[in-house]
């Protein structure tokens, strides 16, 4: 049986698989190495687009924890001045 993709899904550019749009940001991968599956139940994957939403410039997320304890990301404090600008 086929899912059906839900109605806030939109095409990927380079993938099969859709992308949630309200997401803020998302990646699309292939599976790059799979040798790892059958021991470890460990997958590599390749980002082969990012894609990210302009605004909000700090998006409030949402952050499970573990044990059904969910957090909400909270004030935004910046490192910048003290990253090399080739880190940034």
């Amino acid at each position: 049986m086929r899912h059906q993709p839900a109605d806030d899904a939109v095409p990927a550019g380079v993938v099969a698989a859709p992308l949630i749009a309200e997401c803020h940001a998302s990646f699309e991968c292939r599976l790059a190495d799979d040798g790892l599956v059958d021991k470890y139940n460990f997958f590599i994957f390749e980002v082969v687009r990012a894609h990210v939403a302009a605004s909000p410039k700090h998006p409030q997320t949402l952050h499970y924890t573990g044990d059904g304890v969910f957090m909400v990301a909270g004030k935004v404090v910046s490192r910048r001045a003290g990253f090399r600008p080739e880190y940034l």
